[in-house]
């Protein structure tokens, strides 16, 4: 099992289509090895996360948005269908539990993550990306272009490798306190990545970045957490004050004061909710709507749909008021189980106690970055979403915050 789990977590750092193979393979493995448990009459070994239910209830709640709004096609099947992640997060978690999981991992994850972050490096540097054969132009007057590494993608490697950064930097906080040797493997890793997420030039991952690491350092001390929140807060206002391109950035991501593409989509989403309030239009139906909802809103004729820029806003218009809830309600469930073992595990389990500070500060970014991109859409976030999850899942059981079921 620990082969295929490894073969997972290497693949989070390359692409898509890797990722779905070793999810594949990963998922056909953990079946196999439940079915063999369940054959020698030993406990039931699925991982439950004790707030189960809210899963069922999440999957009909999108299921009736479609069936009350009366759309009914093809697309519903595909959109239904982007719940595979839930069945893998059972998977994902069985399977952990049997790799054994322990900090002989550090080394050969830290060593796929520098040469993963060093191929994205290279890239910015040069402007060309050997493996699509393409030349990447350079971000605004920077000499460097916006990397996307192995992912081509300058997003989607920014938010997979910001939640990845976070177990690093958890890991190193705790195992740096202790003059752990493996936290110099930890540091090299965390450095390497932070380079490449900046070399995306992705704003809004940069600064959920800096809060995720803030709520890392107050879990951990509050007296790290107070000077480093004060820290940033002067870092804030010397950058805001500087340098123009991030003022203009935060305006308009946080209060939309142009007459952009952007906040003409905010005010047809914010239209569709009011349109069907409690259920949403159906899963993905609300990008397909709004094209015809810029119109009726007298948006001018160049103004296109685009994505919206915030995960909340999004689940509303396609989920409603119900969706919504039951979204942030998993979110806090997971955050609240990682606080709940964070408070369980011995300080002397230093990796254990630094992997959930990790789990805790990748959750927080995942909360953050929500208002300023719709990070759950992403396909290749998911999976890395999903494994912090279950990784939650794995040592709220190793320390009895869950229980077995007999």
């Amino acid at each position: 099992m620990i082969w295929f789990l490894a073969l997972f977590v290497m693949s989070l750092f390359i692409g898509m289509t890797p990722m779905e193979i070793s999810a594949g393979l990963l998922s056909l493995a953990a079946v196999y090895g439940i079915w063999n448990r369940r054959m020698e009459g030993r406990n039931w070994p699925i991982l439950l996360t004790g707030f189960d239910w809210i899963f069922g209830v999440w999957i009909f709640a999108s299921w009736a948005s479609f069936a009350v709004n009366g759309i009914w096609d093809n697309s519903v099947g595909i959109e239904i269908s982007e719940f595979k992640w839930l069945p893998f997060l059972y998977l994902l978690s069985f399977a952990i539990q049997r790799s054994r999981l322990s900090e002989k991992a550090i080394p050969w994850i830290t060593g796929f993550a520098v040469l993963a972050s060093i191929y994205a490096i290279v890239i910015s540097f040069l402007g060309f990306d050997p493996i699509k054969d393409r030349m990447i132009e350079a971000f605004g007057d920077s000499s460097f272009v916006r990397s996307g590494g192995l992912f081509s993608d300058p997003y989607a490697l920014a938010l997979c490798y910001g939640v990845i950064l976070n177990w690093f930097l958890g890991a190193l906080i705790v195992l740096g306190r202790f003059r752990d040797r493996l936290s110099l493997w930890i540091g090299l890793g965390s450095v390497f990545l932070l380079v490449a997420i900046g070399l995306t030039f992705v704003h809004e991952v940069w600064f959920c970045l800096i809060l995720s690491f803030a709520c890392m350092a107050f879990v951990y001390s509050r007296r790290w957490g107070f000077s480093l929140g004060l820290f940033g807060v002067l870092g804030f206002g010397l950058v805001s004050q500087f340098s123009s391109g991030f003022r203009a950035w935060f305006s308009g991501s946080v209060w939309l004061i142009s007459e952009s593409d952007w906040s003409w989509t905010w005010k047809a989403h914010w239209s569709l909710f009011k349109m069907h309030p409690f259920l949403g239009t159906g899963m993905g139906e609300n990008f397909r709507q709004l094209p015809e909802v810029l119109r009726s809103l007298g948006a001018p004729a160049q103004i296109v749909a685009k994505p919206l820029g915030n995960q909340y806003l999004d689940l509303l218009s396609g989920h409603g008021i119900l969706g919504l809830i039951l979204y942030c309600t998993v979110l806090v469930l997971f955050l609240s189980l990682s606080f709940r073992t964070w408070g369980e595990i011995p300080h002397k389990h230093v990796f254990k106690k630094g992997l959930c500070l990790g789990l805790i500060g990748a959750q927080a970014m995942n909360i953050f970055v929500g208002f300023f991109g719709e990070n759950f859409e992403q396909a290749k976030y998911k999976f890395v979403l999903v494994l912090t999850w279950a990784l939650a899942v794995w040592l709220a059981y190793e320390y009895r915050v869950l229980r077995e079921r007999i």
